[in-house]
């Protein structure tokens, strides 16, 4: 295998990495006071509603207010292992924002609406904005969810 880094790379490589490029500013990492846990999010807009989506097992008992949100810090994403300690400063330590504690939830399938002070947001962060009519993927559409892999973590000391 040669050292260049761009041998075998396919069409659908750069599809997928030009997807995870366009949906990054949506999405948002949280990080309860455990230190040990992590989830992601979606920003979005809901008519005059702004919010992160999110599990609610993400949340594991803890206030909105409690927990740290890493956002997506722009430019030009980089690839690595998600093991690697390399410093990526606030990315890794979050911010604490003035959110809303009172949280909508449905708890039967899992997902929790927190409101947002948009004046608060980091530049590069994008509220998705979900319009009246919901698209419905047809069959054979291809669908992409993005989360965290649990078994590529590991504790972060701040």
């Amino acid at each position: 295998m040669s050292g260049d880094p761009s041998a075998g790379f396919t069409v659908e490589d750069a599809q997928i990495r030009a997807f995870c490029h366009s949906v990054a500013p949506h999405i948002v990492a949280l990080l309860p006071p455990d230190g040990v846990t992590v989830g992601t999010g979606t920003l979005i807009k809901w008519k005059s509603s702004h919010l992160i989506l999110t599990a609610n097992h993400n949340l594991d008992g803890s206030k909105p207010s409690a927990i740290r949100f890493a956002f997506c810090p722009g430019g030009t994403l980089r690839e690595g292992p998600m093991n690697s300690r390399e410093d990526s400063g606030d990315l890794y330590r979050g911010l604490l924002l003035p959110v809303d504690d009172s949280v909508i939830v449905d708890k039967k399938n899992d997902i929790v609406a927190i409101p947002l002070n948009v004046k608060q947001l980091p530049k590069a962060a994008v509220l998705y904005e979900i319009s009246q009519k919901v698209p419905v993927p047809e069959d054979g559409n291809m669908v992409f969810l993005a989360g965290f892999a649990w078994d590529n973590s590991f504790p972060l000391q701040c």
